[in-house]
């Protein structure tokens, strides 16, 4: 009889290892597919929703500055930011393109491939932190390396491009509240 549990031991061991190791298999696949499905969730992403189709990414939302209302595309991709108004001839009035970061960053911008001049207002959760205003665009065919690059003087998580010129006009200055109605 001790004979026949030496042999069942190894074989009932084999077992619990085989057993363990597909419960850590499919635990190992639940937290990737749960991590991926929740990427980047943060403090901000209650608010923004990564595009799922192209009618996603051609969403428009209104943006409340004072008693202007602008109209702003999102670029809430890494290729809709990359790509921003590059190309186009110009932008309509009291339309403009939002940039939406998940977190709070100090990012710089370009402008690469404009064809028009931009007022960039950097916004940090609702307050307008610093406007570069009438921000010209290149020559074309300017070097990279010669291109000046614009940056806000602290951490934002929105950065919102309207034509040039706008918030002189209109009074819009740093310190003022914006509504971002997603």
């Amino acid at each position: 009889m001790l004979h026949s549990k030496k042999k069942g031991s190894p074989l009932t061991l084999n077992h619990l290892l085989f057993l363990l190791l597909i419960v850590l298999f499919f635990g190992i696949i639940t937290v990737y597919n749960y991590s991926k499905t929740n990427r980047g969730s943060g403090q901000f992403n209650s608010q923004i929703s990564t595009p799922t189709s192209q009618n996603d990414q051609d969403k428009l939302v209104e943006i409340q500055i004072g008693d202007r209302t602008v109209t702003a595309e999102l670029a809430n991709t890494d290729s809709l930011r990359q790509k921003g108004l590059s190309f186009r001839e110009n932008l309509e009035a009291d339309s403009g393109m939002l940039f939406i970061f998940e977190k709070p960053q100090t990012p710089f911008f370009w402008m690469k491939d404009m064809n028009f001049p931009l007022d960039i207002i950097w916004i940090n959760e609702n307050t307008i932190i610093d406007i570069d205003e009438n921000v010209p665009f290149p020559e074309k065919n300017t070097p990279l390396n010669q291109l000046p690059k614009y940056t806000p003087k602290e951490q934002i998580n929105y950065v919102l491009e309207i034509n040039a010129g706008y918030t002189d006009k209109y009074g819009i200055e740093a310190g003022d509240v914006v509504i971002i109605n997603f």
